[in-house]
């Protein structure tokens, strides 16, 4: 056997052992750190189940289990009893309940703002006006209470002048249809779900306070911690899913119309009436510092005046935030 021959065979004998010593060290790493993400039904988060269908959450590195819920009261009460490690959700509760306090939470994505998903339906009152000394249906959840005290803010409305009726969203369309109430403070994908069953007119909408309403991806601060970069690395994947809805608009509209129960022309009225950030459109809302009035506003309307406010530099944290000023 020639000289080059056998120089040939070395090198092949040694990438051969390289690629088996490669591959036994990849074995033998443990698989990324799982990230427990709960999710509710509301069609901006159903971009994080596409992200998780496609792959973009491990091509990213990361292990993303996305936990899904009915209620957001159910995802908040996980998260605070540790069984999630991360939560999308409104930013008022992040911004007003103890529990994301207790859990150091860090804000790591901003998916949407409200531009007309969040309203106040009613079927027999021609508008805000009338709603005084009316029964109107709200649930405790920050969200509902938020839109409902801007809403009489808004049209000089007191509180007092109504009564307000507590329930859950899943009821709030047969509390309609029995007379138990007059108005209901209510979003998609319920809104839908009313509107079918019977008319209503819109009385007030979040289109009246604009980029009021964020929701956002939290995590407990031992995670954001012990995953490094998990905001960057989420917010790519979750912009990756913007990219291919961009260029599959009938197949992502389909897909999230069957997880939501909707129409596809629902569900392009619907992303109609929120803005969904890209990436590069989230940065530019924290380098501008545009949740600190937004944030402010809501400690002011949903704490009680011995609650002790969380600043927002405690969970918007630069090194979830690299780009930030």
């Amino acid at each position: 056997m020639g000289l080059l021959n056998k120089l040939l065979l070395l090198s092949a004998a040694f990438i051969a052992l390289a690629c088996g010593a490669l591959a036994l060290v990849q074995a033998l790493q443990p698989p990324p750190q799982i990230l427990r993400l709960a999710i509710t039904p509301w069609p901006p988060f159903d971009y994080l189940a596409l992200a998780a269908e496609k792959g973009y959450f491990a091509k990213q590195g990361l292990n993303v289990h996305l936990v899904e819920l009915t209620a957001s009261t159910d995802a908040l009460a996980a998260f605070q009893r540790g069984q999630v490690d991360a939560i999308a959700d409104y930013i008022g509760i992040v911004a007003t309940h103890p529990a994301y306090t207790q859990r150091q939470a860090r804000i790591v994505a901003i998916t949407d703002s409200s531009r007309g998903a969040d309203v106040i339906l009613a079927p027999n009152l021609p508008s805000m006006a009338q709603i005084r000394g009316k029964r109107v249906a709200v649930e405790s959840y920050a969200l509902g209470r938020y839109v409902l005290a801007r809403a009489l803010q808004v049209h000089g409305i007191s509180p007092s002048e109504i009564t307000v009726i507590p329930g859950e969203q899943e009821t709030f369309k047969d509390m309609l249809l029995a007379h138990q109430v007059d108005a209901v403070v209510t979003y998609l994908p319920y809104t839908a779900e009313i509107n079918q069953a019977i008319s209503t007119t819109t009385l007030f909408s979040s289109t009246e306070i604009p980029d009021e309403i964020f929701d956002v991806i939290v995590a407990g601060g031992d995670v954001a911690t012990q995953i490094p970069n998990l905001g960057p690395r989420l917010r790519t994947a979750f912009n990756q899913a913007l990219q291919y809805a961009q260029s599959h608009p009938q197949e992502v509209t389909a897909f999230i119309a069957h997880r939501e129960d909707m129409t596809p022309p629902q569900v392009i009225d619907a992303l109609a009436n929120v803005h969904v950030f890209t990436s590069t459109e989230q940065q530019q809302l924290v380098n501008a510092n545009a949740l600190a009035a937004p944030w402010q506003r809501l400690q002011q309307l949903l704490l009680s005046s011995s609650t002790q406010p969380q600043p927002l530099a405690a969970v918007i944290q630069n090194q979830d935030w690299p780009h930030a000023p």
